[in-house]
């Protein structure tokens, strides 16, 4: 039990689609997890021999802070073990069976709370992960089949390993995981140059035959894919949600102050900011066929919504170094108001002049460099340096993106490091994913504007991205939305929604 690993927590889709529940009224009739359709446990809270109503709400309220604020299993059990003590639902129980009047002796206890946990988490997460892959199917069209090989993982799930189909091939109907009681098994969202990249192909569908299971409990005969345990062989994502509870739940949030509805939908993740700017380009503009209207459009929506100009940032210039801050207070006027507010606080800027080429920045010093040839794009950059220590939590996404990137499938880090001699110039279907190598130039170590992050910094991730989509560069621009559409949408959607 100690190896449940749901991890990948706060998930704002999950916690929406769990709250969007109602608690099972018929509540004695789920003695046996038979009794509970599968799409009744989509659109209802309850789970096997859970006897009373407040033994249900007490055991709900944990299930949603774990989804909400991703508490482990063993808080999960600590919490909830004084409290279903106090209920009598606790250690072995005599039970009635409402469906044959038999009377069972039940064990309740660490195991049956694991199983609630497990269940309700995994099946939470994969109906929200299932929103983020419609939403980006345009841009990353496939799915990736992954299996957590080892000693544990059911055969038919270790041979699915590594099948990619498209997203809206019928496979995914029955086989998209979680595919059994504690299956760990998930799927990988792809483009195509994502799978240019790592030579992955479109693959055969794997044979899905069927076998017939009787429901003993209720008598109804179902045809399950083979290697899919009952109950499991439909795609969560894809069984319609309760249109009014979620009305309800909507309802209450635009009751809310205005503070508590935008905490409430707040994005949490790089995948969260990603769909977010996902939804924004749409209602930008084309950055392939024309990226210079796209940006000036993205600059234009910034300033009414996200008052984008409308704060000086703390900019001084060393003696005969006028133009090189103005430059740089220029760059700053691109960002969101509280960028730079977050900037101003984190400590005033000098500018001074370099010899060379490019610019660089020290956040002890709270000094920029810049070269007398320096242009906009430049003083972006080693703005967005500052940012990055006045802002932790947005380094940190950038910093997760990385890693996911660097990272294989059997948890072996493989960063692609660049010298300032720029080898891979040109060279766009790198391991890591990004149209710009200078992106994932990884430092591997501690460095000032970062120090408690010393594996795999991803300093250049933000700083290049953010040059590229607000700094003046057309070709880069496009070259992103072409190569690399996750990481521009990223961007958008930390413009459009991150605050400090």
């Amino acid at each position: 039990m100690a190896d449940i690993d749901v991890v990948d927590l706060p998930d704002e889709e999950a916690v929406r689609h769990f709250r969007a529940k109602r608690n099972r009224q018929d509540w004695d009739w789920s003695f046996d997890w038979r009794d509970v359709a599968a799409e009744e446990h989509l659109t209802q809270f309850t789970f096997a021999k859970a006897a009373k109503l407040d033994v249900l709400e007490a055991v709900r309220a944990e299930v949603d802070r774990a989804i909400a604020e991703g508490a482990t299993l063993r808080e999960f059990t600590r919490t909830l073990k004084p409290r279903l003590q106090k209920l009598g639902w606790w250690g072995e129980k005599e039970m009635v069976d409402p469906r044959t009047g038999e009377t069972r002796l039940v064990e309740i206890g660490p195991r049956r709370l694991a199983t609630i946990f497990d269940t309700n988490l995994r099946m939470a997460h994969a109906r929200g992960r299932w929103e983020r892959i419609e939403a980006l199917k345009e841009d990353m069209p496939y799915l990736r089949y992954v299996a957590t090989l080892d000693a544990r993982t059911r055969p038919d799930h270790a041979r699915w390993h590594g099948t990619v189909l498209p997203v809206d091939d019928p496979w995914w109907r029955s086989h998209y995981p979680p595919n059994g009681w504690r299956c760990r098994c998930q799927v990988v969202q792809l483009s195509e140059g994502d799978m240019r990249r790592r030579g992955w192909p479109e693959t055969p569908r794997p044979k899905s035959p069927t076998r017939k299971w009787t429901n003993k409990r209720t008598g109804e005969v179902a045809d399950v894919p083979a290697g899919i345990d009952p109950g499991f062989e439909r795609n969560v994502g894809l069984i319609p949600p309760v249109a009014a509870a979620q009305q309800v739940l909507a309802g209450k949030i635009a009751a809310a102050s205005p503070a508590i509805a935008q905490a409430a939908k707040k994005p949490t993740s790089a995948a969260d900011y990603a769909v977010e700017g996902h939804l924004a380009r749409k209602g930008v503009g084309n950055p392939i066929a024309e990226p210079v209207k796209f940006e000036a459009e993205v600059v234009r929506q910034l300033r009414t919504t996200r008052g984008a100009g409308g704060l000086a940032p703390l900019v001084n210039a060393a003696p005969g170094d006028g133009p090189l801050a103005d430059m740089v207070r220029e760059a700053a006027r691109r960002l969101p108001r509280s960028w730079v507010a977050a900037g101003n606080a984190h400590g005033a800027l000098t500018v001074r002049k370099k010899g060379g080429s490019g610019g660089d920045y020290s956040d002890s010093k709270k000094e920029i460099r810049l070269a007398s040839l320096a242009t906009l794009d430049v003083a972006l950059h080693e703005y967005v340096h500052h940012l990055q220590g006045a802002m932790p939590g947005f380094q940190r996404l950038f910093r997760d993106e990385h890693l996911r990137r660097t990272t294989a499938p059997n948890g072996k880090r493989d960063p692609l490091t660049t010298s300032n001699v720029y080898p891979h110039l040109g060279k766009v279907f790198r391991n890591d994913g990004y149209s710009d190598h200078y992106m994932g130039r990884d430092y591997g170590k501690p460095i000032d504007v970062a120090p408690n992050m010393p594996d795999g910094d991803a300093i250049e991730t933000a700083t290049t991205a953010f040059m590229i989509v607000l700094g003046g560069r057309p070709w880069s621009l496009a070259k992103m939305a072409s190569y690399d559409p996750g990481m521009l949408d990223l961007v958008l959607g930390l413009l459009f929604r991150f605050d400090p």
